[in-house]
């Protein structure tokens, strides 16, 4: 298994592929006052998920707090 550190110890991620391909994207960053956990479905391909994998974290880190918030705001308010 492998650990990864975290603020409030360690974590990992299992991940089990039923395609033949692995559609599905995961990603955890931690710092000592937060952490991101982000789990993206492929649906039928991997395309969509890799493409959110290697952009959100980054335009986040982007984003002030209070665009941030906003944005929570607005995700809660769609679903």
């Amino acid at each position: 298994m492998d650990l990864k550190p975290h603020s409030s110890g360690e974590f990992s991620i299992a991940v089990i592929q039923a395609n033949s391909v692995l559609e599905d994207q995961g990603q955890v960053i931690s710092s000592p006052l937060s952490t991101f956990v982000g789990v993206y479905d492929g649906h039928g391909g991997p395309e969509a998920s890799r493409f959110i994998n290697s952009r959100l974290f980054l335009h986040l880190q982007s984003k002030s707090f209070k665009e941030i918030v906003f944005l929570g705001f607005c995700l809660r308010s769609w679903f």
